[in-house]
This record gives C-alpha cells, sequence and structure tokens, in this order.
C-alpha cells in the first residue's frame, strides 16, 4: 500500500487503491497502520485518503477499526486524517459501545472554532445516524447548529438543514 500511496497525489490514484483496500482485508489494516503513523505525516494523509474511499465502497470495513480511529483521531493534529476519520464514520453503523465517544468527539469538533468545515459537516452527519441511538443528543447538537448557522459557509449550512429536516 506505501508504495501504490507514494506514486502520485492524484484522485485516480486513490480510488485505485481505494479499490484494492476495498476487497482486501489485510491491505484495508495496512491503510490504518499507515495513518497511524507520524513520523511521515504525508503518507499518513494520503492513507486516510484511501480509506475514507475504501469504506465509501465497502461500508463492512470500518467497524472493526472504530477502536483505532477513536485513538488516532483524539491524537491527530493533521486536518486531513481528522476530516477523513469522521467522513469514514458518517457512513459506518457505529457500533454501540462507542456511540457516546464519537459523539463526544464530533461535538468538540462541532463547537471548535479551530476545525475546519469539512470536519464539523461530516459531524453533522455522523450525528444524523448517532441520534437514532442516543435521541437524547438532539437538543444539544440542534441548539450548537442554530448558533452558528447564521455565520457559517454553506456546506455547513446545508448539512444542518438536512439534520433539521431529518431529525424533527
Amino acid at each position: 500500500m506505501k508504495s501504490l500511496l507514494e506514486k502520485s497525489r492524484s484522485r485516480k490514484n486513490i480510488e485505485e487503491v481505494a479499490i484494492i483496500a476495498s476487497t482486501d482485508n489485510n491491505a484495508f489494516k495496512e491503510l490504518i497502520r499507515l495513518m497511524k503513523d507520524d513520523t511521515e505525516v504525508y503518507l499518513a494523509g494520503m492513507a486516510a485518503w484511501a480509506a475514507s474511499h475504501a469504506v465509501e465502497k465497502n461500508k463492512l470495513l470500518a467497524p472493526i477499526y472504530i477502536k483505532d480511529l477513536l485513538a488516532l483521531v483524539s491524537k491527530t493534529h493533521s486536518d486531513g486524517i481528522k476530516r477523513n476519520i469522521v467522513r469514514i464514520w458518517q457512513m459506518t453503523k457505529i457500533p454501540e459501545k462507542y456511540s457516546w465517544e464519537v459523539a463526544d468527539i464530533c461535538f468538540n469538533f462541532l463547537k471548535s472554532n479551530k476545525e475546519s468545515v469539512a470536519v464539523k459537516a461530516f459531524s453533522i452527519t455522523v450525528f444524523q445516524h448517532l441520534i437514532k441511538d442516543i435521541p437524547e443528543l438532539k437538543n444539544e447538537v440542534m441548539f450548537e447548529l442554530e448558533k452558528q448557522l447564521p455565520h457559517s459557509p454553506a456546506a455547513f449550512k446545508v448539512r444542518a438543514r438536512d439534520f433539521f429536516n431529518n431529525c424533527n
């Protein structure tokens, strides 16, 4: 996987890696390992990008690695890695035993002034799915969205409106 990721920084290359990782558990496991390697930040970001595209193709891959992703998202400073982990979570059925931990992380992302719009937007979609299992989150998330909505970029507004429409 490492040599494939190093080939080129292109969407086409990421798609090729994702196709392999979506059908080969060992290849996906290698992407997760590369994501955790903080000595090669560029490669870790590429692995995260490829992993999120692999999960898009095969949603059954991610639940096994939720614990790894939780540990990684809590320690990384890379926006790209955070963005792709939350993107993975929005496409994954989060195991119940990790629901509150994922919700807490996403809520902190949502409230933060330092997180990117993409991380916040993906977090909103994660909440849409989590509220089915944790309905008590709904009012707190709605309050935070309403507070940020007036001065938010379009991507945030679209996700927030989708949340309001699907959670009422």
